[in-house]
């Protein structure tokens, strides 16, 4: 069964594209089918960061001019592709008819993929939040400058999540609502590894303190799934050469990093073992809009 991956941040800027994209190429390395869909629709930032510009985007989709299979673009690293487009066309902006169209749509043509990973705008508008929350896996992305807006971005998810139960319950006769919400965390941009759980720990108490002890019935547990060192020279070097990171410098530690994170997504949330070390389903998706 294909399982689907929300990426999301609270700000631009803290590398979620770059993590999509590596997870992505790891992967497809592992012999994974993934499909990748940049649903940043006003900045096609994949296509930006790998100079693929496909002659098809969503926005052609969602304006009805294509299939959303026909716009699928193979990429020379071993994953499939659904650009975003640039311009002033925004995720948000798209109404219930085209939203309903490309979840029906996206729910046939995942079936040929073992994974969907979508990389969603940044920031924490409802409609974002909504497609993360749709998904089987939403992964958050913040930094060690951004504790705050990833805090933020964890309590907004959580708020959204809620609401979504809340209904579901009400709507959906003989629902089980869930009762805690459990996003993964990525810690990028940190300095060594110690310092990604440290500041993963610090957002938990924060959670725990501000939402779970006033909470009653849900809760907020969030999962650290592993950080990302930084590497301002591989950086520069990926994006100059507008290739993942982990192809150009495999043996870097982001891209190690990158690979732990990605063979990490590979395994079922339940078998996953955190020891993050340097070497040298789409049912609820058509639920929560409505279309069961």
């Amino acid at each position: 069964a294909s399982r689907t991956i929300g990426i999301i941040s609270n700000k631009g800027g803290v590398g979620k594209t770059h993590i999509a994209i590596n997870m992505a190429h790891v992967a497809a390395m592992c012999k994974k089918r993934v499909l990748l869909i940049d649903a940043d629709l006003g900045n096609a930032d994949i296509s930006n960061k790998l100079a693929l510009f496909p002659d098809f985007t969503l926005y052609d989709f969602l304006l009805g001019d294509m299939e959303l299979e026909n716009i699928v673009e193979k990429t020379p690293y071993g994953f499939d592709l659904i650009a975003g487009s640039s311009g002033e066309f925004k995720l948000a902006n798209i109404n219930y008819v085209q939203r309903s169209k490309f979840i029906k749509s996206f729910r046939k043509i995942s079936t040929g993929y073992d994974f969907a990973i979508f990389d969603l705008s940044a920031g924490i508008s409802s409609t974002v939040l909504e497609f993360a929350l749709a998904t089987d896996e939403i992964v958050i992305v913040s930094t060690p400058q951004d504790i705050i807006a990833g805090y933020a971005c964890i309590k907004a998810s959580f708020q959204h999540f809620k609401e979504i139960e809340e209904k579901l319950t009400a709507k959906v006769e003989f629902y089980q609502p869930r009762k805690v919400f459990a996003p993964w965390v990525i810690m990028n941009q940190i300095a060594d590894l110690n310092q990604g759980i440290f500041i993963f720990n610090r957002i938990c108490q924060t959670a725990d303190e501000r939402i779970n002890n006033v909470e009653t019935f849900y809760s907020v547990k969030p999962q650290y799934l592993g950080g990302v060192m930084y590497d301002r020279e591989v950086m520069k070097a990926a994006e100059s050469q507008r290739k993942p990171f982990a192809v150009v410098n495999p043996k870097s530690r982001p891209s190690q990093c990158l690979e732990y994170l990605g063979r990490t997504i590979l395994e079922p949330p339940e078998t996953r073992t955190y020891s993050q070390e340097i070497k040298g389903g789409l049912g609820r998706f058509a639920m929560i809009f409505g279309m069961g």
